[in-house]
């Protein structure tokens, strides 16, 4: 196999000719310099179209920033470009240095979407990395999601903000090893319109599974956060941190985390994203940190008649939609925190946002927790009160394993004793399919 050096800065993207077998990117940047226009999407920063190993220690490979475009008379902006872009059976090792708390090399970053200029809005992010069938991504640096794009104007022609993308997809299979960071993009923000609701884009979703796959972690992966709110629109909501469209295969030793909510405008507080989504049948064995995403604060109309609204619900840890298998061997999967109630200044407090729940089985399932812990997450606080009136009560914690149309739960082992399921209820059985428990450790409700 040859190796290849490219140095420098390339400024308009760089496809990899089947010349080479190997490419090399030391200490080159790639930055994907996007002219803004009329029906323009980012472009690629790294294209890769057929198999072949990529060595990334760049200090950047970053997909263009998107344009707008005309639809119906009516701008709206354009997709962000890919980071790098992988063939079918491709294989991308990046790998970096952090110093302090920045990354100094191996950092590949999605484009950001186009600047949204009406009722269509932004556009959304470019990929960070996409894998299109099977092959093999080893990170040990950091891939972003591209952010959505921000919607302009103040006044009727507001619109939404452009969803964040996913900072790793596999499109269809193939593997992915992390022990660095892995982070959905932001979500955009909102145009500003007082009389009319508009929604932020959405987090992007830290690592997205199409349709299977293998994802091996040791390092970080998260959520996107959700585009902040401006006047009366919507806070976007939180990426979750890995999601299985289908079936997959996750072995987690790091931290797997879904995004915190943003803070709401109005009414009650947002819900913190899901840690884990298994679409279908697949297996997750966890000896690090799973977690859903805390609760977020909730809104106020204006700054003197305070609502004292309810508090944002922690997010789940895991949800396993079509069955599956869970083996927890010495880690922690905990349910997001809920928010603490918002402030009355002329009637009682809000109350605290309930906790996420650890685990949700929704279709039946198997979970084998061997000395670890499986916790709801903990409610939020009640909010202060006017004086004369009271503070609000607080959020109730999540429960530990829900059980929604039966399932298998296996607590500990005749050896292992040490192991914890807790929450509002442990353990709950839905009225619908057989649930079989086997407890040698502790479930404790609270």
């Amino acid at each position: 196999m040859s190796i290849t050096g490219i140095e420098g800065t390339i400024s308009n993207g760089y496809t990899l000719s089947s010349y080479y077998s190997g490419l090399y990117l030391h200490p080159v940047t790639v930055v994907y310099d996007t002219v803004l226009g009329y029906h323009q999407v980012g472009g690629v920063g790294v294209l890769i179209p057929f198999a072949a190993p990529v060595y990334n220690h760049a200090k950047a490979i970053t997909g263009g920033a998107a344009g707008q475009y005309i639809r119906y008379g009516q701008e709206m902006g354009s997709a962000g470009g890919i980071g790098v872009d992988l063939a079918a059976g491709a294989t991308l090792l990046n790998y970096g240095t952090m110093t302090g708390a920045v990354w100094t090399g191996g950092v590949i970053v999605g484009g950001r979407g186009g600047r949204g200029t009406s009722f269509n809005g932004a556009g959304a992010g470019g990929l960070g990395v996409l894998l299109r069938g099977a092959g093999r991504i080893d990170n040990s640096g950091e891939i972003i999601g591209g952010a959505g794009g921000d919607s302009g104007y103040f006044g009727i022609y507001s619109g939404n903000g452009g969803g964040g993308a996913a900072g790793v997809m596999l499109a269809a299979g193939g593997s992915l090893g992390n022990s660095g960071t892995i982070t959905g993009g932001a979500g955009g923000e909102p145009g500003e319109y007082i009389w009319k609701v508009i929604l932020s884009g959405h987090g992007g979703t830290g690592v997205y599974a199409a349709n299977g796959g293998t994802v091996n972690n040791s390092g970080l992966i998260d959520g996107g956060a959700g585009g902040y709110f401006r006047y009366f629109s919507v806070s976007g909501d939180a990426g979750v941190g890995v999601e299985f469209k289908t079936g997959g295969s996750l072995v987690n030793s790091g931290a797997i985390r879904g995004r915190d909510a943003l803070p709401s405008p109005i009414a009650i507080g947002l819900t913190g994203a899901v840690g884990v989504r298994l679409g279908g049948a697949g297996r997750i064995d966890n000896t690090g940190l799973i977690a859903g995403g805390n609760g977020g604060a909730p809104g106020q109309f204006d700054a003197y008649y305070q609502t004292g609204c309810t508090g944002g619900t922690g997010g789940g840890a895991l949800v396993l939609n079509g069955g599956g298998t869970v083996y927890n061997q010495g880690g922690t999967i905990a349910g997001g925190q809920g928010a603490t109630g918002g402030v009355s200044r002329y009637s009682n407090g809000g109350a605290g946002g309930a906790g996420g729940a650890a685990v949700y089985l929704l279709a039946g399932g198997t979970v084998i927790n061997d000395a670890g812990v499986i916790a709801g997450g903990q409610g939020g606080a009640g909010g202060a009160g006017y004086p004369g009136y009271h503070a609000g009560p607080s959020g109730v914690q999540g429960r530990g394993v829900l059980l929604m149309a039966g399932g298998t739960v296996i607590n500990g082992s005749k050896t292992v004793t040490t192991a914890l399921i807790s929450g509002l209820v442990g353990l709950y059985a839905g009225s619908t399919g057989a649930a079989t428990v086997t407890n040698y450790g502790s479930i404790q409700g609270t």
